[in-house]
């Protein structure tokens, strides 16, 4: 009895360590930036500059529209929660962002700051 309890136990665990990360594994790639909310209003704004790319080494790197660019690791949870920590200055807190993948070409980044909700959209670029 006690072995098969060991041998149920390791198929427990085996099972749940190889749980893949699908959402992780689908912002691999280079996206650009095409729509941004705030507050539920579309702001007009350059986005052509604003890029954000993942690779699946964990890491990422984001240039905004306002010669902005960071470098570092990323990580992805299941629930949809983005963590990003910028390795490109130093003493940087980490950011936690809402991902939403609607496609395998689609990818809205939710942010909150200063009690402004907004929304970045993103295209997968080929």
């Amino acid at each position: 009895m006690r072995w098969s309890h060991f041998i149920l136990f390791c198929c427990v665990c085996l099972s749940l360590t190889s749980c893949k990360n699908e959402l992780a594994e689908r912002i691999i790639g280079d996206w650009q930036a095409y729509a941004y909310v705030q507050q539920d209003s579309t702001i007009a704004i350059d986005l052509a500059p604003v890029k954000l790319s993942f690779n699946a080494q964990g890491q990422y790197c984001y240039h905004s529209n306002l010669l902005h660019h960071e470098c570092g690791h990323y990580q992805v949870s299941k629930q949809g929660l983005l963590k990003l920590q910028d390795t490109t200055q130093a003493k940087v807190d980490a950011v936690f962002l809402g991902l939403q993948i609607s496609s395998k070409d689609s990818l809205v980044v939710e942010m909150e700051e200063a009690g402004m909700k907004s929304k970045l959209s993103f295209y997968r670029m080929q």
